[in-house]
């Protein structure tokens, strides 16, 4: 299991969780071996698909680890929700108006953007390559079976031959699973004091309630949208003949009730409520039934939101508005998958087995999944990766997946996103796009988002491979209000503009359709991997001096020339990879240190000139040596090679790249190896350094930029973070209420590789355009983690100038204090200690001074912790209490990681309230006015190379009944290096429980009240 596994399983601990959800990728062949192991360790099997070598066992919490390791596993992770992003283009300012779309709008338009990838000039040059002969799984909320824009393909067939929910009937929050329990005999039966009619037979029961709370969202728990939530109705199904009936009209008759079958057989579809022909909304719901005999069970099929419909139309929607205007793939048939849930989001076990079952026995050509996730370490090697990856090859079916929305920084790809053989996919935007769907202005052709995930993975993988317009006006369920940018137009029911890498992933899906509908009608192959080198080897790579490969990968795809590829019959052939890669992170790699591609995150500076050695094997493609010749793309003069290299079969080769950054920032280019006697591009790795910036005392400890930065626009910059420095501070000057100022933000990304600032098309613009966590111009990060930070400048789309000026300065403050810890033997009650303190500046000059706090009740310990095991302790706080601090360090295996959380347990049940997670042992958390009660402090031994360690640990509770500290200071400049003396007391006004000691503070705050320093004052006693 990996640190965010180990974070999940904390958090079970602490809520007192007697077992917990694995989703296990087994060695292929081993499933059974598997099996029996994880049922001696006490699991009870949920899932088990030998195929493919997956098990979802439900196991004992002290058990969990053990089962992760056992022999027969390549990957083991917890089970967990996954949230699914919001794609609703927020706006707080007044676009400017443009032309809505509609019936006259031509197939290649700005709103659906097919003519960006070239789609809608390869259907208009091949009309019959339209989609057509193919089928497109999406695997998403549902798709809306009443759209008319979905109903048939280009040819008049059906367009939506299935629909299926794969949600669990047992585990998942997941009303629309009805348990068929009670069993029931007609022509009348009564339940739960309720009499019904029914055609005489045996039948099974239940009552499907739309007022149930896991119902909301979207659907707002008015599922025959009457405005109510009070709903109920009775579904009867007729196990002996597969057949279900809803009582969609209440009146408790089931004999005149539509007779339904699962979707797939006979294309039935039901409604509750009854559409009003005269409004825009349907006032009606379509949904589907679902049967499972096994189980006794029955899954009522409703969309649990837009997203996924919306999905569906960009890679096949059909006469759009009842025009020309249609999706990348207008000829292809869809089958729907819903793997989320309708408030909580999608679970992993849902995404694994909804694609296991659309990839094994959907029979689809292409399959589109827009959901996922940012974790930590995003390197590819989770079981969800390992088991898409099989998938790929062994049901010959490609996925596309968004690449994430948790840009606009480097190495924010997200999962499964990050699977080698998935193709990620970035959002691209066109100045016309902007123009039409925003009613914004940029002064360049092409855009990426800024939310958009850029690479590589952890481990240098190279992701996202390509990019496709990621915003569009696409369908919506026709009984959701239509959701246009507001300002810009309206739109009829049915269609709504949303953003995102959910949007760009099926503008790729359905062009990956459109290169296998032609290759089916030319008598050619389509394999994944000739997809996959078609489309990548074809892409447009964008302007190199905006943007890196990192961010675009091989630039936004274009059909036209992937056909001119892969009707060549395309002979992809296996080549691995192996280099150094050296980032916080990177010592939890699957194999520590090495990793597909070049990434140098740390310890790179500007000048710097060093080599990296990759071993490349090749795998396939006939026997003797090969030669590749090598070139870069996107490169800027960092990067140098060989022009060639030769490939035995199965034999290691070196291959020497030089280094050599000479600006700061974030250097990426693509290593392509090409064999020039085939077509396309056999291999290709991303290679991406940071030349991070650093704080001296040169510098006073401080990095200014001044530049310009243009409307829809983002650049980046990279500061490395000593250790042990109190406080990172980052300040902007720029945007404003001043006419011209322009509307700027600035966020800020961790070393991992996560954002701490929320990317929110809202969130900390100045001037505000919603809400900030802090000021929109000055944020600090106290105790920041060692490292490069990456913090990145945007101008949002309502920026009032076409380019605005900005300052953005990035400091390192901190100071100590002397002595620390004060340690006071026994105070008397009530009376004054006289103390004095030195403090001394270690960073840049600031303006400030020393204060004292209260005191708490402390507990300090130096305990042992093995490897892979965690400890709890129990905190009681008091009313009145300002704060909860709780810290650990100073392990005796200086190499060990050990991670702290905080869980708030005064309801009753365990909330986790904070955690410090990160590449060492030195964590701290604090909670402002905590609640009074028990709370639980965890500390997991997630890697412990000696075995087992010492650590300290300390938890306190802060408050004014205890005592204080006081300091007498005042605000005054202190340069660097400067150090000046206070004088100061100490009064304990209570003692604290048994066991327990008072701890207070002595601080050094900012002007504008920034912490940068602090030492401890310990009372070891309280006398009367």
């Amino acid at each position: 299991m990996g640190k965010h596994d180990r974070e999940l399983l904390a958090t079970a601990r602490a809520k007192g969780s007697p077992t917990v959800t694995l989703l296990i990728a087994a060695v292929p062949g081993q499933n059974n071996a598997v099996t029996s192991a994880l049922k001696s360790l006490g699991a009870v099997i949920s899932k088990a698909d030998s195929d493919i070598s997956y098990i979802r066992a439900v196991v004992p919490i002290d058990k969990a680890q053990t089962a992760a390791d056992l022999a027969g596993i390549v990957a083991a992770d917890l089970d967990e929700v996954i949230p699914l992003d919001d794609p609703t283009p927020q706006g707080s300012q007044p676009p400017a108006a443009q032309t809505p779309p509609g019936p006259s709008t031509p197939r290649n338009n700005a709103y659906m953007p097919i003519g960006d990838t070239g789609a809608a000039q390869f259907t208009a040059a091949h009309p019959a390559w339209d989609g057509r002969g193919t089928t497109i799984g999406i695997v998403d909320s549902g798709i809306d079976l009443d759209h008319p824009a979905l109903a048939t393909t280009t040819t008049g067939e059906r367009k939506i031959t299935d629909w299926v929910t794969a949600t669990d009937p047992f585990t998942d929050d997941d009303p629309t699973w009805l348990k068929m329990s009670t069993q029931v005999s007609g022509p009348s039966f009564a339940v739960n004091g309720a009499a019904y009619v029914a055609p005489a037979g045996s039948y099974r029961f239940a009552v499907f309630n739309e007022g149930d709370p896991r119902l909301g969202g979207e659907v707002g728990s008015d599922v025959n949208r009457d405005g109510d939530s009070t709903d109920k109705f009775a579904v009867l199904w007729d196990p002996a003949a597969g057949t279900v009936r809803v009582d969609t009209d209440q009146d408790n008759n089931l004999t005149n009730d539509q007779v339904l079958t699962d979707y797939a057989k006979k294309f039935d579809v039901g409604h509750f409520g009854a559409d009003n022909p005269a409004t825009a909304e349907h006032e009606s719901m379509p949904f589907v039934v679902q049967t499972d005999g096994k189980n006794k069970v029955v899954n009522i099929g409703i969309v649990s939101g837009e997203h996924g419909t919306h999905v569906a139309g960009i890679t096949a929607a059909n006469q759009m508005f009842g025009g020309a205007m249609s999706g990348a793939a207008p000829g292809a048939k869809l089958k729907s998958v819903r793997v989320c849930m309708f408030i909580t989001g999608c679970t992993s076990h849902a995404l694994i087995e909804g694609m296991t079952f659309i990839a094994k026995q959907g029979n689809v050509d292409v399959i589109n999944m827009s959901i996922g996730g940012l974790p930590a370490l995003n390197d590819g090697n989770n079981t969800r990766a390992v088991l898409y990856n099989r998938l790929i090859d062994q049901y010959n079916v490609q996925m596309f997946i968004s690449a994430g929305n948790n840009g606009s920084g480097l190495n924010t790809i997200g999962d499964p996103a990050v699977a080698s053989k998935v193709l990620a996919v970035g959002s691209y935007i066109s100045k016309e796009t902007w123009q039409k769907n925003y009613g914004s202005d940029s002064a360049y052709a092409d855009n990426l988002h800024g939310f958009s995930s850029r690479g590589p993975r952890e481990d240098g993988g190279f992701k996202p491979e390509i990019v496709a317009p990621g915003a569009a006006i696409s369908t919506t369920p026709m009984w959701e209000t239509s959701s246009p940018v507001p300002g810009t137009y309206d739109l009829p029911a049915g269609y709504s503009m949303l953003q995102g890498t959910s949007m760009a992933s099926p503008q790729a899906a359905g062009a990956g359709a459109l290169l296998v509908s032609a290759a089916k009608q030319s008598g050619l192959q389509s394999k994944p991997s000739q997809i996959r080198e078609a489309l990548t080897s074809s892409a447009r790579y964008l302007d190199p001096a905006r943007f890196g490969a990192y961010e675009q990968g091989n630039g936004l795809i274009n059909v036209g020339a992937a056909w001119d590829l892969l009707k060549t019959n395309l002979k992809p052939v296996d080549i691995s990879s192996s280099v150094a890669v050296h980032t916080i992170l990177s010592d939890f790699l699957a194999t520590p240190g090495r990793g597909e591609g070049i990434f140098d995150r740390e310890g790179v500076a500007v000048g710097d000139s060093y080599t990296r050695t990759y071993t490349f094997t090749r795998t396939s493609g006939g026997g003797g040596s090969r030669t590749y010749n090598l070139a870069w793309t996107g490169n800027d003069g960092t990067f140098a090679s060989p022009a060639f290299v030769a490939l035995p079969l199965n034999a290691p080769t070196t291959l020497t790249v030089t280094v050599h950054p000479t600006a700061a920032g974030a250097h990426s280019a693509i290593l392509n190896l090409d064999d020039p006697s085939t077509s396309g591009i056999e291999k290709q790795t991303l290679n991406t350094v940071v030349a991070a910036e650093a704080f001296t005392a040169a510098n006073n400890y401080s990095v200014t930029h001044r530049g310009m930065i243009g409307r829809n626009q983002v650049t980046s910059y990279f500061y490395n973070v000593p250790a042990n420095t109190p406080a990172f501070k980052v300040d902007l000057e720029g945007g404003g209420s001043a006419p011209g100022a322009g509307q700027i933000r600035f966020l800020r990304f961790h070393p991992y590789g996560v954002a701490i600032d929320d990317n929110s098309s809202l969130s900390c613009y100045n001037p505000t355009s919603g809400g900030c966590a802090g000021s929109p111009t000055s944020r600090t990060t106290s105790n920041p983690q060692a490292g490069v930070w990456e913090v990145t400048v945007e101008a949002r789309r309502t920026s009032d100038v076409d380019s605005a000026p900005y300052t953005l300065t990035a400091s390192v403050l901190g100071a100590t204090v002397s002595p620390n810890p004060d340690t006071i033997a026994s105070a008397t009650l009530g009376v004054p200690v006289a103390r004095s303190y030195t403090l001394t500046n270690g960073f840049g000059a600031f303006t400030g001074r020393a204060v004292g706090t209260n005191l708490g009740s402390a507990q300090r310990l130096t305990p042992t912790i093995a490897n892979g095991t965690s400890q709890q302790r129990q905190v009681a706080v008091t009313a009145g209490s300002t704060s909860l601090r709780a810290t650990i360090g100073s392990s005796s295996d200086t190499g060990a990681d050990l991670d702290l959380f905080v869980y708030n347990c005064t309801s009753g049940s365990c909330v986790l309230a904070g955690q410090s997670a990160d590449g060492d042992s030195e964590e701290s958390v604090t909670i402002a006015n905590p609640a009074a009660g028990t709370w639980v402090t965890l500390v997991d031994g997630y890697a412990v190379p000696s075995g087992s360690t010492t650590f300290n640990y300390v938890d306190v509770f802060t408050n004014p009944a205890f005592g204080s500290v006081a300091v007498t200071d005042a605000n005054a400049l202190r340069p660097a290096g400067s150090a000046w003396t206070v004088p100061g007391s100490v009064t304990a006004n209570a003692a604290p429980a048994a066991g327990r000691l008072l701890l207070g503070n002595v601080q050094v705050r900012t002007d504008s009240n920034i912490l940068v320093g602090s030492g401890d004052v310990v009372v070891q006693a309280v006398t009367p």
